[in-house]
C-alpha cells in the first residue's frame, strides 16, 4: 500500500467512524424492529400511522413546492376557505 492510499485511508476512517458507531448503536438499541423496520410501525394504530403521514407529506412538499407546505390534503373541505377567522 503507498503513502497516498494509506492517508487517503486513514483519513476515510477519520471522517466516517462516528458515522459508523452511531449506526451501530441505533440498529442495537432498536433490535426488534431495525429487522423489519419497512413494514412495522409501534404503538397503537392511530397516531404513528399519522406521524408518518405528517413525514411523508412533509418531505414530498418540501422537494416538489415548498411554498405549499402547509396545504396538505388532510382536510380537503377547508382548503379553499380562508385561513383567517370569520367575523362572526
Amino acid at each position: 500500500m503507498t503513502t497516498k492510499k494509506r492517508l487517503r485511508w486513514r483519513y476515510w476512517w477519520h471522517i466516517s467512524w462516528p458515522f459508523c458507531w452511531f449506526l451501530a448503536l441505533t440498529i442495537l438499541w432498536t433490535w426488534p424492529l431495525a429487522m423489519r423496520m419497512t413494514t412495522v410501525l409501534l404503538g397503537s394504530r392511530a397516531d404513528p400511522l399519522l406521524q408518518t403521514w405528517i413525514l411523508a407529506w412533509d418531505s414530498h412538499a418540501l422537494l416538489h413546492h415548498p411554498a405549499r407546505i402547509w396545504d396538505a390534503p388532510i382536510s380537503l373541505k377547508f382548503s379553499a376557505q380562508k385561513r383567517a377567522p370569520s367575523g362572526r
